[in-house]
């Protein structure tokens, strides 16, 4: 059995595969530590077919967790909106330029 102890304000960083790509012109960071953005490539038309293949949008994707609560500054040219999930906690994120900031508190 495996036991992690976190402090009571923890922030906790996932490893990404070597083989993901880094994705620029984003930078996130999480209670002050930078957070590894990679790119993927996403359907958001839902549509699926082997031919044509479906259209896809290259997309940026970081993920990280937080005990107790924190802070996540976003920034990126061009950037209009972000979701932040859990989608129930009703976060609403502060869009400043191509700032966002998103404060939350866990319960």
């Amino acid at each position: 059995m495996l036991l992690a102890i976190l402090p009571a304000k923890a922030y906790v960083a996932y490893p990404v595969p070597d083989e993901m790509p880094l994705e620029k012109g984003i930078t996130i960071k999480a209670d002050g530590k930078e957070v590894f953005v990679y790119g993927i490539e996403v359907n958001f038309n839902l549509q699926y077919q082997c031919d044509p293949p479906p259209t896809t949008a290259p997309t940026p994707i970081a993920y990280s967790d937080f005990f107790d609560s924190g802070k996540i500054l976003i920034q990126r040219e061009g950037l209009t909106t972000v979701i932040f999930r859990s989608l129930s906690r009703s976060i609403v994120p502060v869009i400043a330029g191509n700032l966002i900031l998103i404060n939350f508190k866990c319960v």
